[in-house]
């Protein structure tokens, strides 16, 4: 059904532009549980279904847990689904998010980046979805409003291709993008079906033959070596999404016109021959480009954590000799998520690598705190002892 929702300029928030996304994908099951600041991708879905402009079933679950049951079901039937949640209840999602993530089943979810307790906060960082980097699971992350709608069909795209066939997150910063109101371009619904290939059955998932008296329990394999087999599909299926990504973004630029999206893993600006390359994502990435907008400074936005785009970021810093890096999470380690990354594959990225992590608790990340950053960079050399260790932002 084609949804009845507008099309062509608009100025949305980011989550109803996250709702607008599940509209045109023409979702068959919502399933909703309201948290702060995710709440109203719910609400709109739910006023869109009950107004009857979309042919999507809402279904208003009792936790975010059983918003992840459903979606199971759904996908496992053959259906499209998506949700919406963020911070403790993405967390609580886990168990079962194993789940659709071994059972290979394509549902997405969005999820509007908010600080995990304690103490109680609502102010954005990313520890929340970064805390399921080690699932098999892709994630994308975004700049602005426009990308929160667009990326939301991208991982309806890229979840559903039959070599990946994996559950996918898409996550924007509470508030700085979930209730701001940003120009966005509503892409019609003729040109989405274009991009969006008909939902098939998973073929790597399919509900058992209830004749057969010898089924015993869907998904458990009686040997190892179907289970080892199914692990290493596990590997396979998030490293043919590196290579599908590029088909993806092509494909978007062919129907819907041009677009900044260059090759899908990242939005890029500055010159290549920049003596310091600036790697972060989310948000701060349009702050981070005002601030260094006449500084020879190459910024790297990056979209998708997951699948990690190694030998995409090698090639953009190649010709810088410092690489700072701007994290919104903390890991046990003392680093932020990206330089994690980074200087895990210290072959590949020999720069030194500068880890900057801030933006916790509703700190204020302004062009001065990253211009504060780049001035560091430019006047400090790492000693051995620093390669390992994180500054953070405003003490400089």
């Amino acid at each position: 059904m084609k949804p009845a929702i507008p099309t062509g300029p608009a100025v949305l928030t980011g989550n109803t532009a996250a709702a607008y996304g599940f509209a045109l994908a023409d979702i068959d099951v919502f399933g909703g549980y309201p948290i702060t600041p995710s709440t109203e991708v719910t609400e709109q879905i739910a006023a869109l279904a009950s107004r009857g402009s979309i042919s999507t079933i809402y279904r208003n679950t009792d936790s975010e847990l059983a918003s992840i049951a459903l979606g199971i079901g759904v996908s496992t039937a053959g259906g499209r689904y998506g949700t919406a949640t963020s911070s403790q209840g993405l967390a609580l999602m886990c168990e079962l998010l194993h789940w659709a993530t071994t059972a290979r089943l394509p549902l997405v979810i969005a999820n509007v980046n908010r600080s995990l307790g304690a103490p109680w906060s609502i102010h954005p960082d990313q520890t929340d979805s970064l805390l399921f980097r080690d699932m098999f699971m892709p994630q994308i992350y975004c700049s602005n409003v426009q990308e929160v709608l667009d990326m939301i069909l991208w991982a309806y795209r890229l979840a559903e291709d039959e070599e990946v066939s994996l559950p996918t997150l898409v996550s924007f910063d509470g508030f700085l993008l979930s209730h701001t109101a940003e120009n966005v371009v509503i892409p019609a619904f003729e040109d989405v079906q274009k991009f969006l290939p008909p939902r098939t059955p998973n073929k790597n998932f399919v509900l058992p033959d209830r004749s057969d008296p010898h089924v015993m329990n869907l998904q458990c394999p009686c040997d190892a070596k179907e289970h080892t087999k199914r692990k290493k599909a596990l590997v396979d299926s998030l490293r043919r999404a590196e290579t599908i990504i590029p088909a993806i973004a092509a494909d978007w630029h062919r129907i819907f016109g041009a677009s900044n999206y260059g090759n899908g893993f990242a939005r890029v600006s500055g010159p290549n021959n920049a003596d310091v390359a600036v790697i972060t994502m989310g948000s701060i990435v349009g702050t981070v480009e005002e601030a260094f907008a006449n500084e020879p400074v190459r910024v790297i936005g990056l979209r998708f954590f997951r699948p990690f785009p190694m030998r995409e970021l090698k090639a953009l810093v190649s010709g810088a000799s410092k690489v700072l890096v701007i994290d919104r999470s903390i890991l046990p380690d003392g680093m932020g998520a990206l330089s994690h990354e980074l200087r895990l594959r210290e072959k590949e990225f020999p720069q030194d690598v500068y880890s900057f992590v801030g933006g916790f608790g509703g700190q204020d990340l302004s062009e001065t705190v990253f211009r504060s950053a780049l001035e560091f960079v430019r006047t400090h050399a790492l000693s051995e002892n620093e390669r390992s260790q994180t500054f953070w932002l405003g003490e400089q």
